[in-house]
């Protein structure tokens, strides 16, 4: 059973309190009613405010819609007791509801049912529930029938031409996420939850084989960023988050310590891309600029703390592509253009001029992911209008198709080599 996050505040009063009513009423053949006890266990049911920062609201959406399964499981909080309860256990019915926001805080109010007794709730549900009737287009992660689909935690390992499952990344499932490797252990960062306006600010650490959570980014939590690794630092650059635009935002991670530092050059965007070439510096490559609404071909290097523009990646402006270093070159895989337009394109970056090399193997796809293993590049899963479970490894200048990914087939995944 969840426990109320020690992040956010209790309540600050209890509005109204509704006592559960056990009885049973009958109407006698005398006009008389009668009532009948049956017990006292039914829940309560209360109203209570919340005021919560910005970045508390997002924490309770998260645990809510997470943790709590979007109200189906029930929590323990100690601030029940300051109700007049037990701190045994609440459930909130329905949807929190936000009633007022003001520049740094949001009011929130919501409706609980409070167990009074030690009855027994029932076992917790994973988050997600199946979900329906969600377009591909848009929930893209994976895409596991006609009307279904689910985020996911597998971690599969690649040792050329063999995979391997691995232990699950830690909850909460996600996808358009950002991976990197720093002094040998792999790291995620970011991503969205089954729905992509529910974004993460999660960092977790991976080494073979096992997770450890790790100190969470910077604020804005964001998804469809981008991650490469300089020195003995990861670095997270751009992303997105609904209703808030899109970020600018190049944050430094040297395990276990985030440090904020200059912003990418404008203008913000997400879904792009990221290398790094030894002794050059990183590079963010395309993605997408909600304002000014453009799929993007800037090429930009990083070396800390200091952004130069270079030239622009070859046409066309793409998102949801993939990148990797093979030796002193950088590598763009793939993307997608307007709705419904695939590429297979394989570009190649050599400081400071972009070649167009040999495209990789059908099917034209976005939403993929790669990495690099001694010389060669692997690029993996995507979606073409479907999800993809291809791997193609690419040798500057050949493809050839490998064993494809474990099921299920996927897309909007991410990637590093460990």
């Amino acid at each position: 059973m969840a426990s109320w996050p020690s992040t956010l505040p209790a309540p600050q009063k209890s509005i109204s309190i509704t006592p559960g009513d056990t009885r049973k009423e009958r109407k006698l053949q005398s006009g008389r009613i009668e009532f009948r006890r049956l017990g006292d266990g039914k829940p309560d049911q209360t109203r209570v405010p919340f005021r919560l920062t910005w970045a508390q609201w997002d924490i309770f959406k998260e645990f809510h819609a997470h943790e709590l399964n979007l109200g189906i499981n029930w929590f323990s909080a100690d601030w029940l007791v300051d109700l007049g309860y037990d701190a045994h256990k609440a459930r909130i019915l329905g949807y929190p509801r936000e009633v007022a926001r003001q520049s740094y805080y949001v009011d929130v109010l919501c409706n609980l049912i409070i167990q009074k007794t030690t009855w027994i709730v029932g076992e917790d549900t994973e988050w997600p529930c199946e979900s329906t009737g969600v377009p591909p287009e848009i929930c893209g992660y994976i895409y596991v029938g006609k009307d279904s689909t689910i985020t996911l935690q597998d971690c599969d390992q690649y040792i050329p031409d063999t995979w391997t499952s691995q232990a699950d990344a830690p909850l909460p499932a996600r996808w358009l996420l950002a991976a990197s490797t720093v002094s040998g252990r792999g790291y995620i960062y970011g991503g969205a939850l089954l729905n992509a306006n529910s974004v993460l600010y999660d960092c977790d650490e991976y080494v073979p084989d096992s997770w450890t959570s790790k100190t969470n980014m910077p604020a804005p939590n964001r998804r469809s960023l981008a991650a490469s690794t300089i020195g003995s630092s990861g670095y997270v650059y751009g992303g997105h988050k609904y209703k808030v635009g899109d970020f600018s935002d190049c944050d430094q991670y040297t395990p276990d310590v985030w440090v904020s530092k200059t912003n990418i050059p404008a203008p913000a965007r997400y879904d792009l891309a990221a290398f790094t070439i030894s002794e050059v510096g990183g590079h963010i490559v395309g993605g997408f600029g909600y304002i000014p609404n453009v799929h993007m071909q800037d090429c930009d290097r990083y070396v800390p703390d200091t952004w130069t523009s270079k030239t622009n990646m070859p046409s066309p402006g793409r998102r949801y592509f993939a990148a990797s270093t093979i030796g002193n070159s950088g590598y763009i895989y793939g993307g997608r253009g307007a709705v419904s337009i695939y590429f297979q394109d394989c570009d190649e970056y050599t400081p400071d001029s972009w070649v167009s090399k040999t495209n990789m193997p059908a099917s034209a796809r976005g939403a993929l992911a790669a990495s690099t293993i001694e010389s060669s590049g692997y690029v993996y899963g995507g979606y073409s209008g479907a999800c993809e479970d291809d791997c193609d490894e690419y040798t500057p200048d050949v493809w050839v198709s490998k064993s494809n990914m474990p099921a299920p087939a996927r897309s909007y995944l991410a990637a590093s080599t460990i």
